[in-house]
Formats: structure tokens, sequence, C-alpha cells
């Protein structure tokens, strides 16, 4: 399987599946979330910054399941410097270094990761990058 779309799956996969408590739909993964969800005010992100008991930052993402229900899935912040955290930025930069040698600037990797990442868009272009054979 391609390098580049594991590395993909892995930015995303601490918070799938996600299963709403109220009707039961699941959520394998954040396609299907976006999918089977809609924004509880079209207007805004649903994004808000949350802390634990220790002070360890994350990104909460609400968003309302079909059923009406409000679901939350947890996003590591970006200053998530936690052994975990950095694992996940050196991927990311790995990933941003793939797509340059296949031609893309630093901007459009970027963009096109964090759009799958935390807004799970399909760019076109992305999904011909991970078709290729590595």
């Amino acid at each position: 399987m391609n390098e580049l779309f594991e590395g993909l799956k892995a930015l995303t996969a601490d918070t799938f599946p996600k299963t709403c408590a109220c009707c039961g739909a699941v959520f394998a993964d954040q396609a299907q979330y976006i999918a089977g969800t809609v924004p509880i005010d079209p207007a805004k992100t649903g994004f808000k910054a949350l802390y634990d008991d220790d002070d360890q930052a994350s990104v909460g993402w609400f968003r309302n399941c079909k059923c009406g229900s409000t679901l939350l899935t947890y996003h590591l912040d970006r200053r998530d410097v936690s052994e975990r955290g950095l694992r996940r930025r050196e991927r990311f930069a790995e990933l941003q270094q793939r797509l340059s040698v296949l031609g893309w600037g630093a901007d459009e990797a970027r963009e096109a990761l964090l759009g799958v990442v935390l807004r799970g868009e399909v760019n076109p272009r992305l999904r011909e990058a991970l078709q290729q054979k590595n």
C-alpha cells in the first residue's frame, strides 16, 4: 500500500471510529464523520480549544449527528509537544516532503494535507499522488 496514504491515515487514526451515543451511528473515519454530521452553526467552524487537567491542549470539533445529537472529536493542537504530538508533526513534515518531491509547492502540500486531516477534504491532485507508486 502507498506510504503516503498510510501516513495520511496515521494522522487521524486516533480519533476514529466515532460512535453516536444517541443513535449508534458509527463513523469509521473523518470522511464518514463529515458526511454523516452537520455543523452546529454553519457560520462557525465548530472548533474549540480544550485543555485537560494537566493543561494539555487539544482541539475539540463539535458537529451534530443527523439524529440531532452533538458529537465531539478531539484533535491534537498543533502546539502539542508530547512525544505522540511530536511524532505526528514529524509524520506531517515527512508527507509534505514526499509531496514536494512529486513537484508540489510547500504551501500547496501543507494546505492539501491540512484539508484532509482537519476538514476531510478531497484534493484531486492529492488523490492522484496517493495512487502513484513510490
